[in-house]
Order: structure tokens, then C-alpha cells, then sequence
């Protein structure tokens, strides 16, 4: 067959019952897992039916189920089917031991957020666009079903991972349906090689930081990750790391990734003559303004730093006029005939309003500068890099 997913259906017989929940697998390669049955009928035979989904690996693929029932008797059944399809680069399988229960899986592309309306592929996202062609490629990844209604699996594919980083793989309880905890089982290949393989008891929305796969080495760790990213200006340094200090760069994200749980890592700003540091932003709660910052790993953060850049305005009357310069939260502040002045460390983004001053013998002509020239009474400096400003002036005749 040409496509990876393969649904299983069939049915069981015995002569004494079998514990529907537990007492049947499916193994895809010699790799098993819970197999849940259905109770069809017990008239002297007890009838089960199952139906379930595999993902296939290139090539051939042996298919045994096993079942057995509570007086010990078991039986068993192989099927090898050959699947003409193309490896995967990634390949994660989440499935879980409780019925009418939903747990989702999530792959979160590097430097992005759960539940990020790009970078995270989940049921309310299952085919992004990570490579921006457009449409469904190879370069996208998949999430094949969401099963809503228990014991899973669900599966997420990706053929060729387009970025390098850390991609984050979690699970979430969504919903018990007040049918209590439930253990997670997750399974990650890397080209068809499975790298990975854990479990977890979860309760009603419980996140499980599981597994961070390094690309291209295709490594993976585990434990808390901490996301940080540069908005601005500043690069932000990032102290007591397994790996030791790094530097984000300024306007970058980096993921550190498998950082033991409960370290403090430190974050500093590194802000300048030429740079403001405003505040940070922790998993998108309240503004910070502390600078370093410390957080604890307990688990998964995502830290953002916004930084402005400062810029410097000349201002020069040139002739007989005087200029008066209005920066908001400041008193205004005029430049004499004759003299010049530069206001220093302006937060990008600002807008400073500039009015020539001119009497009976002094005639005000234009602006010029790193502006449009103009003769209007009072012009807007736009401060998104250096700026230098010029009125200029005549003096008026005496007959005049």
C-alpha cells in the first residue's frame, strides 16, 4: 500500500472473558501496545471487536495482535503488509491506558509558543504552513487525527524539518470527562529509528514537558526548556546553563533545552548608550522591569526581553531665528540664534515637535535637514534613527 496509516479491525473469541482494557496488543515491528477491545456478545463465546490505527515504516511491516484471557489462555495473529511510502524525518506517537478520555499532542516548531497560531502543530492547527510555500509539503508537519474519546493514538509526522533548533514535543490533558488520571505513553522515531519511548501519570490539564528533539543532530533531552527571544535592541545573556553562559542576540530567539529541574537560571538585558531596556515578559504574563531577571525551571518558560533603540537629534537655527523644541514629558526647551544643541538617548519611536521663533526683523524661510524641506510653522521629527534639523532664517531689511 502507498499510505502510512493503516486501519486494523478484526475480532477475538474465547471461551472465558477477556479484560477489555487490558488484555489485548497490538505490536506494529515487535513494538506493542494496548489494544482496547469491544464486548460484541457472551452467549458461551465471548466476542470482542477492535478497530485501531498504525503508521506504517517503509517497506514491510509485521502486524501481530495478541490477546488473552483472564484464565491465562492466549492466542495471537500476524499479518506483514508492505507500504511503498517515503521515511519520515520525526515521527511521534502519543497514546494513553483510559478510555473517553482526551489527552492532545503537540510539536512546537523552535523559538515558538504552545498553542502559537504558527508554531505549534495541535488539534486547532494540525497542518501549519512551517515553510510558508503555501500548501501541504514536506516541509510541513501533520497531526493525523484527534482522537477525543480515548487510549489514542494519535500520530505527528514530519518529512523534512525546515528549521534547526530544538523542536518541543508536549502532551495535555484537555479533558478526564471526570473519568480521572490517566498515563500517557509516547514514542518519537528519527528516520524510522524510534530514539525515545516514556510515560506519564497525568490528571485534568496537565501539561507534560516530554521530549525536545535537536535538529539536524536529531538528539533528543528532556526536561524543562527555556525559550528567550530579543525584541529590540538588546542581546540578553544567559547565565548558569548546563552548556554555560550564551548570548541571545539582539532582535534573536534561542531554546535551551534539557536544563535539570528546579535550576535558576539568570537573564540580563544587556542595554547601552544606543539601547533602553523596557521590561520582560515571562510565558506572556505581567511586564517585569527588573534587570537581571532569575527564573526557576520548573517547568517549560518562554522569556521575552523588549528593548528600544535611542537615537540623538541636532537641532540648529541657522540665522537670526530661535527654534523651540516639544518632547513629550518634557518642558520645552528653545534653541538660542546662533547655537545648536543635540538631545541625547530619544526611545526610537518618539515624535518631537519643532516651532521657529521669528519677528518683525526676522523672517523665517524653511526646514531642512533629515526632513522634507518645508515652510510650515512647526514640523514632527519622527525619531527612527539619528536625526539633524535645521530652520532657517533671514533678517528683514529696515524698510521692509
Amino acid at each position: 500500500m502507498d499510505e502510512r496509516l493503516l486501519t486494523v479491525s478484526g475480532n477475538v473469541t474465547s471461551s472465558n472473558q477477556i479484560n477489555i482494557e487490558t488484555g489485548a496488543t497490538i505490536a506494529l515491528n515487535g513494538d506493542p501496545r494496548t489494544l482496547p477491545l469491544t464486548l460484541q456478545g457472551n452467549n458461551s463465546i465471548y466476542d470482542y471487536s477492535f478497530s485501531t490505527q498504525v503508521d506504517l515504516i517503509p517497506g514491510p511491516n509485521s502486524i501481530t495482535v495478541t490477546a488473552a484471557n483472564i484464565s491465562g489462555q492466549s492466542g495471537n495473529d500476524t499479518v506483514t503488509v508492505n507500504a511503498n511510502i517515503q521515511p519520515y524525518a520525526i515521527k511521534a506517537e502519543l497514546t494513553w491506558d483510559t478510555n473517553y478520555t482526551d489527552l492532545d499532542s503537540h510539536l512546537i516548531a523552535p523559538g515558538y509558543a504552545m498553542r502559537d497560531s504558527f508554531g505549534d502543530c495541535y488539534f486547532g492547527n494540525n497542518n501549519p504552513d512551517w515553510n510558508r510555500s503555501g500548501g501541504n509539503d514536506t516541509g510541513d508537519p501533520s497531526l493525523d487525527v484527534d482522537n477525543t474519546w480515548g487510549y489514542g493514538p494519535e500520530y505527528i509526522v514530519l518529512q523534512s524539518p525546515p528549521f534547526n533548533g530544538i523542536y518541543q514535543y508536549k502532551v495535555h490533558y484537555w479533558s478526564d470527562n471526570e473519568h480521572g488520571n490517566s498515563t500517557a505513553t509516547v514514542k518519537i522515531w528519527i528516520y524510522g529509528v524510534k530514539v525515545f519511548q516514556g510515560n506519564k501519570t497525568m490528571s485534568n490539564d496537565d501539561v507534560w514537558d516530554c521530549a525536545n528533539i535537536d535538529w539536524p543532530s536529531g538528539n533528543i533531552t528532556t526536561g524543562p526548556t527555556l525559550t528567550v527571544t530579543s525584541q529590540g535592541c538588546c542581546p540578553i545573556l544567559v547565565s548558569n546553563l548546563p552548556q554555560g553562559n550564551q548570548t541571545v542576540p539582539a532582535g534573536g530567539n534561542s531554546t535551551f533545552s534539557g536544563i535539570p529541574e528546579g535550576t535558576n537560571v539568570t537573564l540580563t538585558a544587556q542595554s547601552d548608550d544606543f539601547c533602553n531596556f523596557g521590561n520582560w515578559t515571562i510565558d506572556e504574563g505581567n511586564s517585569i522591569t527588573d534587570n537581571p531577571i532569575t527564573v526557576t525551571m520548573n517547568n517549560d518558560h518562554a522569556v521575552t526581553a523588549t528593548c528600544t533603540p535611542l537615537y540623538n537629534l541636532y537641532v540648529e537655527p541657522v540665522g537670526c531665528g530661535n527654534i523651540t523644541v516639544f518632547i513629550l514629558g518634557s518642558d520645552p526647551q528653545t534653541i538660542e540664534a546662533g547655537t545648536n544643541h543635540t538631545f541625547t538617548n530619544i526611545p526610537c519611536g518618539t515624535d518631537i515637535t519643532l516651532t521657529h521663533q521669528e519677528d518683525e526683523c526676522c523672517e523665517f524661510l524653511n526646514w531642512s535637514g533629515d526632513i522634507e524641506p518645508n515652510t510650515n510653522t512647526s514640523v514632527v521629527v519622527h525619531m527612527d534613527s539619528n536625526q539633524s534639523v535645521s530652520g532657517n532664517f533671514e533678517t528683514k531689511g529696515p524698510y521692509e
